[in-house]
């Protein structure tokens, strides 16, 4: 038998009933049923549109399928064959549930539904006593329950289909189970910073001795498990009260780490133990790639980011002090704000509470970031010369400064230097700290709706703590979009001659963020002027990438770029933006010798210089967000448009085009080096008659098993019919794939009566809905005049209502 959703009117619903089929349970759009494969070829036959449900009794915990056999398969003669069977499909079968095994009180449960969540169901089990933690997909919870409870949801709500205790095996990422492994004094780290990108290889990926991150579900389990800790020998970092991460941290050459590491796990209330990173930076012509010079212009729109405020975390902005700053930046100044380093980093270093300001003395990195945000170009038309400027050259500006030097104590100094030969970093973004939401708190307070993160670090394609904490925030504020740089991890790791897939950085692994890669800029002369081979010959050994200059043809994506997908397959990056030799604003805090990627003409050289990295991309686009938000209050009339409207005419406007050194693929509307493609802005703000663009902000929503819809009309055929649906998500669970949570589909019916769905093959009719992003694109490239309709389908959303952003263009009939 298969489980599956049936869509169907209620007058189908009495075909179905007719023929003998029981519905487990009903929804607006379908209904969810078990029944035969012969009875699905049936229903297809007949016109019904069916769609199992894939291992239906399974959740995707960590890594591991989980399942809970039934009652009758766990007892008696037959019990060791069936959870052999199901752990040779790679299972981890859980065995038992029952309360009195864990002592008094509420623990912590995994509840399997028999299908899409209704918040009806969530509702029931909260009056029941259970506390609803956490979505586990595809169709599960995380959920407290005392033995009243317990007996209660393993006996009456038939929507349950399963309920197994949340075990310790389960709350251990896979990285800290393989690094314990591989080096019991260690735990997996990721220090790796091309950021500043020198000509040589960069180090790689370094692990972090002995430091965990621990999230508990409620303040109280810390609390109370703090002294539990203290007995297992590790040292937890201070905390507030109503906190519930920690970082733990155990002496250098630890005996029986693995065994302590496994019992911090068992300890009442903890969700996850991880590893604990030390997030790193990555580090005129790049407008006109970004086909904003018609935007910015005022013979065009004249937009540019007035009355829009940006905010900037990173190292630090040029003297920190806004009555000496750069004239770049003068008087556009909001506020610097200046993190310390972290009480998270207590346990490994000896200034932990310490500011060394917000000056921009080691890097330049955060200057020039800000630079290609909002510079205004001031100090270059003052020494007669063009104006250098950023995108938003007339947006206002908040900075947080997040670097911070680090006093290690000789403990760990001792132990990284016995381990690489070298000591610790000397700097990182220390001033993080493990629960991202007060930096985001801080710039939303201040009037933020833009915010630029060109920094990152943790293992490739992981959704971790703080890609959930920007799930988290934008979920809570729906008018914030947050961007984060794609990552430097780009490799030829094989020595085929591309780049290798899958190095894309949390926290750009987030799903409601706009992450970004970088793609190549065009420019002979100043930076590096060196193949890829060259500068970098440990990370790309062979051609064509080997050969392959840093700027030489705008279709290229940098070599040194982040790819994706992420671990549970989703698009990443979003899009790409150039990247490299970019010309921007110079700290004047630097050192006289010190030009990021290289120096600016006299008498311009101490104001401004070139770098590269997805980090000197990602503000090109952030300025662009806050240019399109200047156009959709002032020109559309749109008072606070949602982040993911912005984001989706961001996505609209991204252009794919093949990579000269990339692997051939078919036609389709992404890729896992460029996401959707290059940003081409005027293509959606100017586009050229007769096309048509059309905005939607869905703030109603939508629950499981409704839908919403639209239709336009077709009246050009030369023009490209494209449809783009972005929505916020409720955050993940760190660990659990897919992170999708509240699934929504985009389907596209022309006139003759063919469906598209989103994220198919271009101008292929049918498919399968996706299942893992929260960004769905359909494009026609040609299509047939007439009335096309479009379907914005809510197939599981167990925190709804889950509202959604619209954008779509063609040949159409003006309204």
């Amino acid at each position: 038998m298969e489980t599956v959703l049936i869509y169907a009117t209620r007058r189908q619903r009495k075909r179905l009933i007719g023929a003998g089929i029981t519905f487990l349970a009903e929804y607006d759009d379908y209904v969810l049923a078990e029944i035969s494969k012969a009875q699905i070829a049936e229903l297809r036959g007949a016109g019904f549109e069916v769609e199992i449900q894939a291992a239906a009794d399974v959740l995707e915990v960590r890594g591991r399928s989980v399942t809970m056999l039934p009652a009758e398969a766990r007892d008696g003669v037959q019990a060791t064959a069936n959870v052999a069977m199901a752990e040779e499909r790679g299972y981890a079968v859980l065995r038992d549930s029952a309360p009195e095994t864990y002592g008094p009180g509420h623990h912590y449960y995994l509840v399997q539904f028999v299908g899409p969540i209704k918040s009806d169901w969530l509702a029931e089990i909260s009056a029941h006593g259970g506390r609803v933690q956490e979505p586990v997909p595809p169709c599960g919870y995380i959920v407290a329950l005392d033995q009243a409870a317990h007996e209660w949801i393993t006996v009456e709500p038939a929507y349950v289909r399963w309920v197994g205790h949340y075990s310790p095996a389960l709350r251990i990422a896979p990285d800290v189970t393989a690094a314990l492994a591989a080096d019991p004094a260690l735990s997996r780290g990721c220090i790796r910073s091309q950021g500043e990108a020198t000509a040589a290889a960069p180090p790689g990926v370094e692990r972090v001795p002995a430091l965990f991150s621990m999230s508990f579900f409620e303040p109280h389990d810390l609390a109370e498990a703090v002294p539990h800790i203290q007995e297992l020998g590790g040292t937890p970092s201070a905390f507030e009260p109503g906190a519930t991460m920690v970082t733990v941290s155990f002496l250098p050459g630890q005996v029986d780490l693995p065994e302590r590491v496994q019992r911090l796990a068992h300890l009442h209330g903890v969700k996850a133990v991880e590893t604990f990173t030390l997030r790193q930076l990555y580090n005129n012509v790049a407008v006109r790639l970004l086909d904003a010079e018609e935007v910015l212009t005022p013979t065009g729109l004249g937009l540019s980011g007035r009355g829009e405020l940006v905010g900037v975390a990173d190292s630090g902005l040029d003297s920190g002090d806004p009555a000496e700053m750069h004239s770049d930046f003068a008087k556009r100044i909001v506020a610097i704000l200046s993190w310390p380093v972290a009480a998270d980093w207590s346990a490994v270093v000896t200034n932990s509470g310490g500011d060394d300001g917000p000056a921009d003395s080691r890097s330049g990195h955060g200057t020039h970031v800000a630079g290609s945000v909002c510079g205004n170009g001031a100090a270059a038309l003052a020494a007669g010369h063009e104006a250098i400027r950023g995108v938003a050259f007339r947006s206002g500006l908040v900075f947080q400064a997040i670097e911070q030097k680090l006093a290690w104590t000789d403990a760990y100094r001792q132990a990284y230097f016995h381990r690489y030969r070298r000591n610790p970093p000397e700097y990182g973004l220390a001033g993080l700290p493990a629960d991202l939401l007060p930096v985001f708190q801080q710039a939303y307070d201040a009037g933020v709706r833009i915010h630029n993160n060109s920094w990152g670090g943790g293992a490739a394609g992981a959704y971790d703590d703080y890609a959930a904490a920007v799930d988290r925030f934008m979920w809570r504020h729906k008018d914030f979009l947050i961007l984060f740089a794609a990552g430097n991890d780009g490799v030829d790791g094989d020595r085929d001659g591309d780049v290798d897939s899958g190095s894309v950085s949390p926290p750009g692994t987030a799903k409601n963020c706009l992450t970004v890669g970088a793609a190549e800029s065009v420019r002979a002369q100043g930076g590096y002027q060196w193949p890829y081979g060259r500068l970098w010959p440990g990370d790309f050994p062979v051609r064509p990438v080997s050969v392959d200059m840093p700027s030489d043809h705008e279709d290229d994506i940098a070599a040194f770029s982040s790819r994706g997908p992420t671990q549970d397959g989703r698009i990443k990056p979003d899009l790409v933006a150039p990247g490299t030799n970019i010309l921007s604003v110079r700290s004047r805090s630097l050192g006289a010798d010190s030009h990021g990627w290289g120096a600016y003409v006299d008498p311009l050289r101490d104001q401004y210089m070139f770098d590269g990295g997805t980090s000197m991309a990602t503000p090109l686009v952030t300025g662009a967000a806050a240019v399109i938000r200047q156009y959709l209050r002032r020109v559309k009339r749109r008072r606070a448009p949602s982040a993911a409207l912005i984001k989706a005419t961001l996505l609209h406007a991204a252009q794919y085009r093949p990579d000269r050194h990339g692997q051939a693929t078919e036609a389709r509307v992404y890729d896992l080096a460029q996401g959707w493609g290059h940003l081409a802005l005027a293509s959606v703000l100017l586009p050229p008659a007769p096309e048509q663009v059309s905005w939607y902000d869905h703030r109603r929503g939508l629950n499981s098993g409704q839908s919403w819809r639209w239709s336009c009309q077709v009246v050009d055929p030369g023009v490209p019919l494209k449809v783009t649906l972005v929505w916020t998500d409720y955050p993940g669970s760190p660990g659990h794939q897919p992170n999708l949570v509240n699934d929504l589909d985009l389907a596209l019916t022309s006139p003759s009566g063919q469906v598209y769905y989103g994220n198919c093959a271009p101008g292929q009719p049918g498919g399968r809905p996706d299942r893992v992003n929260n960004v769905e694109r359909i494009i026609l490239s040609a299509p047939a005049p007439g009335r096309y309709r479009i379907r914005v389908r809510a197939v599981n959303v167990p925190y709804g209502p889950q509202d959604f952003a619209l954008v779509y263009s063609g040949g159409l009939r003006q309204a």
